[in-house]
């Protein structure tokens, strides 16, 4: 069976100065600036810092969570409840998730706000994250649904504007997003039977816990979840303040998923890894992909399903001649980076099918280069009934288009012709890298 080994990929660390709370400039400063006092573990009154303050802060701020720099499938969730209860001892939940958030289309995030003060306890907190997921994985739909209830009930005590028997449908903002409900419960039903979800674990200082989490996980079954490490770090504004706290989000780590085969009994890994004879020159790594990525190609084989297989090897041709394929909350782009480290999109394939080739040309005007236009022009020329329709402001984006309907090629149009276009793009990848920095 198929067994997510994660690996952590991505460690961010921002040292730096005390955020200072300023003056109204009203022409100039009136004053020195006053520093804010960060929240302790070991403070007073509204200066503790502590997991419900963290919980409470998730929950009416989910937009603090770096959803689209950890996981950008995942942009856009809102808060459903905190405390949600899971298991059953007797009639008694086993264990409760602190915060739980939905995307609009289904996807699940599942948060776990921790202090995490010496290394036994960053273990114990990845396990419990792990069988949290676990957990929910197991429910059905309804079951969520009914969990979220029983949260949501228990969290009037403290907001009076909840209203507990609203649907998960209805927290999610799926109708906003035109997904009907058979469609959205379709969608959770899914996420939670493959385990397929976010999980977060929100804290105080986590930046010495990764290595040891990614050990961890490297020898845990599991589903195919992406986890990411959250500091918030949280300070105290001035009394004069019409907000009390200054809350600042730092991404500490984030893991993609690598697929292998191993033989599973009873939940038990009873066959190690196989050790892979590897080609010179090739890598010994198994393709590294994110639950974004698969999530998108997921919605794009509900489009265009006999395309997928095509695309996906597209990409992989991208990626071996200099691209980079960043993954968008609705798209894949297809980019080349110049010496300056601007980013040259020189194609975005979207879920529905459109492939968007847009605004080269004022990358063109920003260089002096006249690479973006005719990239632009050969790849519409490649398309039947393809042209560049040049802005109607100068500092506009041209963009390609079919003539006959005035909207973007699709995935089927560039996939015929997918030889040529790779050589566009091996091109356009070796003549950004020559456009000269700005002096």
């Amino acid at each position: 069976m198929s067994y997510e080994k994660f690996v952590t990929v991505e460690t961010k660390r921002h040292p730096g100065g005390v955020p200072v709370a300023v003056s109204d400039f009203g022409g100039g400063l009136t004053g020195r600036g006053a520093a804010l006092r960060k929240l302790s573990t070991s403070g007073q009154d509204g200066e503790k810092y502590n997991e419900d303050l963290l919980q409470r802060i998730v929950y009416h701020n989910p937009e603090v969570l770096p959803l689209r720099d950890i996981e950008p499938a995942f942009c856009g969730a809102r808060s459903i409840c905190c405390e949600l209860p899971l298991g059953n001892n007797n009639g008694s939940p086993t264990g409760f998730v602190d915060n739980l958030l939905i995307t609009p289309d289904g996807g699940l995030v599942v948060v776990e706000c921790k202090l995490i003060r010496n290394s036994e306890a960053r273990r114990e907190v990845v396990a419990q994250l792990l069988s949290y997921i676990a957990e929910i994985s197991r429910l059905t739909y309804a079951e969520l649904e009914r969990a979220v209830v029983r949260a949501r009930r228990s969290m009037a005590s403290w907001d009076q504007n909840i209203d507990p028997a609203e649907s998960l449908y209805a927290l999610s903002g799926a109708a906003a997003n035109d997904m009907d409900e058979f469609r959205f419960e379709e969608a959770v039903t899914l996420n939670l039977r493959r385990g397929r979800m976010l999980g977060l674990i929100v804290g105080d200082g986590l930046s010495d816990t990764v290595r040891s989490i990614a050990d961890l996980l490297t020898h845990q079954s599991a589903s195919p979840f992406s986890l990411g490490l959250v500091q918030l770090d949280v300070f105290r504004m001035p009394e004069n303040s019409t907000t009390p706290y200054l809350v600042v989000p730092r991404i500490e780590a984030r893991t993609e998923i690598i697929r292998l085969t191993v033989r599973v009994v009873d939940g038990v890994i009873v066959d190690p890894v196989p050790t892979i004879t590897v080609e010179p020159g090739k890598s010994s790594q198994p393709k590294a992909t994110s639950v974004s990525r698969e999530m998108f190609f997921e919605t794009l084989a509900a489009n265009v399903p006999d395309q997928i297989a095509t695309v996906q090897a597209f990409l992989d041709e991208c990626e071996k001649v200099g691209c980079q394929i960043a993954t968008g909350t609705a798209s894949l782009g297809i980019r080349v980076t110049d010496r300056d480290g601007r980013n040259w999109t020189l194609g975005n394939l979207y879920k529905n099918g459109d492939v968007e080739i847009y605004g080269l040309n004022l990358k063109d005007a920003m260089t002096g280069a006249n690479l973006g236009n005719d990239y632009m022009a050969s790849v519409a020329a490649l398309v039947p009934n393809a042209f560049v329709r040049p802005p109607s402001d100068p500092s506009k984006g041209a963009r390609v288009v079919l003539k006959t309907s005035g909207g973007w090629p699709q995935v089927a149009d560039l996939m015929a012709v997918r030889v040529r276009w790779l050589d566009l793009i091996r091109d356009m990848a070796e003549n950004v890298a020559q456009v000269p920095p700005e002096e």
